[in-house]
């Protein structure tokens, strides 16, 4: 939960230095929004420019009202695959205004200090003092273990995937999570104005064409969005610990002694491990119905996978899989690129060293 002393934090007036920071924190070559200018031509005329800058920035942070026209976006599609059929087949990126993404990166700043204190420890992605490789760490030992599972404590673990998770995400839902997770009024007013007032224009051939007046979703793009996104996975996560905690599910545990592991989440991604049995699959798909609801979230089942214990008869894997319909597979092949499960092949087992390393070397505490 958020403190008061939090929210006195979140809540007191923002200064100059701050505006300065968030602005040396941008990649100076980032593409151009609808303003035509990139991070670098402020760092480099800042003393220009500086004063004028942090005066627009500290009237909206401190006032809570954006001027007509600064939260207009334009959209690019990218390709997620050669020869796209369907719009599924773009990923669409949000080209925000540099003076805006300077205001929800100073609110993003401030948000991060007590981030830890409010995320859950199984969420490890965009959360100051974690790396997403720690729960990679975990899923590896918790697939190594299942793997040598036998007699009645066979498990399963489904891995899930959101299909366009933040365009799914509905205003009203995440209003009433940051509500339960104790934010004032006033913080929240200023977040929700910021999603709530964005207007769209798709870059097409070159040129900005249309104007699409947002009712739901988070930017990708804005670099308040992934934080936004970790407070609705939050209440994915407690409803799977509430679970736990009454017994509806089991988790898995790598050795007498050691705590049940029932999730771990990546972001949008998400690991889920249950007893193979049918039901605590039909908890599990219910739980996931109430939060797609809830939030507007939808599972891409045909990303989706799931991995039984070694031993199970196929007539229990049937049994099983008529519940959530989603495909079964030997094992995870990748985890945020990286295998869940590495046989005893040397060759293997070194070029999964190698990526483990190339993950290691690079901090993923900052998200954008």
């Amino acid at each position: 939960m958020v403190s008061e002393e939090m929210n006195d934090k979140l809540c007191r007036p923002y200064n100059a230095e701050e505006v300065e920071k968030a602005l040396q924190q941008m990649h100076p070559s980032k593409a151009l929004g609808p303003g035509r200018l990139n991070p670098f031509f402020y760092q480099k005329y800042w003393h220009i420019v500086g004063d004028y800058v942090t005066k627009a920035v500290l009237g909206v942070l401190n006032r809570s009202l954006l001027p007509q026209g600064l939260n207009h976006t334009h959209v690019v599609l990218i390709l997620k695959k050669r020869n796209p059929t369907e719009t599924v087949d773009y990923r669409p990126i949000s080209l925000c205004n540099i003076l805006y993404k300077l205001i929800t990166k100073v609110i993003t700043n401030s948000l991060k200090d007590i981030l830890s204190s409010i995320i859950s420890v199984n969420q490890s992605a965009c959360t100051p003092g974690r790396l997403i490789i720690d729960n990679i760490l975990v899923a590896f030992e918790v697939s190594h273990s299942m793997n040598g599972q036998t007699g009645a404590s066979r498990s399963m673990a489904i891995k899930l995937d959101m299909a366009k998770a933040y365009d799914k995400v509905e205003w009203g839902f995440l209003r009433r999570v940051m509500e339960k997770m104790g934010f004032r009024g006033c913080w929240m007013d200023a977040v929700m104005h910021c999603d709530e007032t964005a207007t769209f224009s798709f870059i097409i051939n070159g040129e900005p064409r249309g104007f699409v007046v947002l009712e739901r979703g988070l930017r990708q793009g804005d670099p308040m969005s992934p934080y936004l996104f970790l407070f609705c996975a939050k209440a994915l996560s407690y409803m799977l610990k509430d679970a736990t905690t009454n017994g509806l599910i089991i988790g898995h545990r790598v050795c007498s002694g050691a705590p049940a592991v029932s999730h771990l989440l990546f972001g949008d991604d998400s690991l889920v491990f249950l007893k193979a049995n049918r039901i605590e699959a039909e908890r599990i798909r219910h739980i996931l119905q109430l939060y797609e609801n809830a939030l507007g979230q939808q599972v891409n089942y045909s990303k989706s996978s799931i991995v039984f214990s070694k031993g199970i008869p196929l007539a229990s894997w049937e049994d099983i899989l008529n519940v959530p319909d989603m495909k079964e597979v030997l094992s995870h092949e990748k985890c945020l690129c990286l295998p869940t499960h590495v046989s005893k092949s040397k060759c293997k087992g070194h070029a999964f060293m190698l990526l483990l390393t190339n993950y290691l070397v690079v901090d993923f505490t900052s998200c954008v």
